[in-house]
């Protein structure tokens, strides 16, 4: 099966940015999706938990103020997921790229 440009540059941004940057990796997911009791609360592109820090990326193809202002609003919704829901209480990082750019925290 044929990958998608989007899953062909979270394969990159792993091989790449991720592996080189972070330090001690125990776990990387893809394509994560949190519910609640009925519904999808929402979709994270990628979980990282490295140096018992757990980081939500999220990958944009283009960068434009829309994409930005909804990753940024993903992240935020992830993250509240992770610490209220799952009870999960480590310093969470969260992580916004687009294509051609390095991670930056939001």
């Amino acid at each position: 099966m044929k990958q998608s440009k989007h899953d062909q540059q979270l394969s990159l941004l792993i091989n790449n940015a991720i592996k080189h940057n972070l330090k001690e990796i125990k776990a990387i997911s893809l394509d994560n999706r949190f519910y609640g009791t009925t519904n999808l609360i929402c979709e994270p592109d990628m979980l990282v938990f490295a140096s018992n820090e757990l980081y939500v990326i999220e990958y944009k193809c283009r960068d434009t103020p829309h994409n930005r202002r909804r990753a940024k609003q993903q992240l935020e919704t992830a993250k509240d997921y992770i610490l209220n829901e799952m009870g999960i209480y480590v310093p969470i990082h969260k992580l916004y790229c687009y294509e051609g750019s390095r991670l930056e925290e939001v």
